[in-house]
């Protein structure tokens, strides 16, 4: 009982350490303004006609250089596909540790897992791929 506990136990504290840091990447992408420099100095009309003003981001509000409708978008889709795979992996580390051995029990357990992780990994290249698509836009 002692062992499936400390079992148990540690899948839970992985299981936290992995999601800490896609429950806080989101948070600070989303407070992060990419605009807000040049949109601090180009507010001055002194400065509105200099060439970096003029070269300033795009300010098109579904893309708007990483900050529009499509990122908010694509944020939102990356959080919820994001704590849904960590909630799959909690869910195979206790079949896991709840398998008792068994193989078929243990295999479905380390799929469930392995494939929670392949989806993390797909979400981050996909995420990547959009940042980087609008703001080449």
């Amino acid at each position: 009982m002692k062992r499936r506990l400390n079992k148990f136990l540690s899948a839970i504290t992985l299981s936290l350490f992995l999601a800490a840091p896609l429950i806080a990447l989101p948070a600070k992408m989303a407070l992060a303004d990419p605009n807000a420099q040049f949109n601090q100095i180009c507010s001055d009309p002194n400065a509105a006609s200099s060439p970096i003003c003029k070269d300033a981001p795009s300010t098109d509000p579904l893309t708007n250089g990483g900050s529009g409708i499509l990122d908010d978008v694509t944020n939102v889709i990356a959080l919820v596909a994001g704590v849904a795979a960590v909630i799959m992996i909690i869910v195979g580390g206790l079949m896991y540790v709840l398998s008792g051995g068994e193989s078929q029990r243990v295999n479905s357990a380390k799929n469930t897992i392995l494939f929670a992780i392949i989806g993390i990994v797909v979400i981050v290249l996909a995420r990547a791929l959009i940042v980087y698509v609008v703001t080449q836009v």
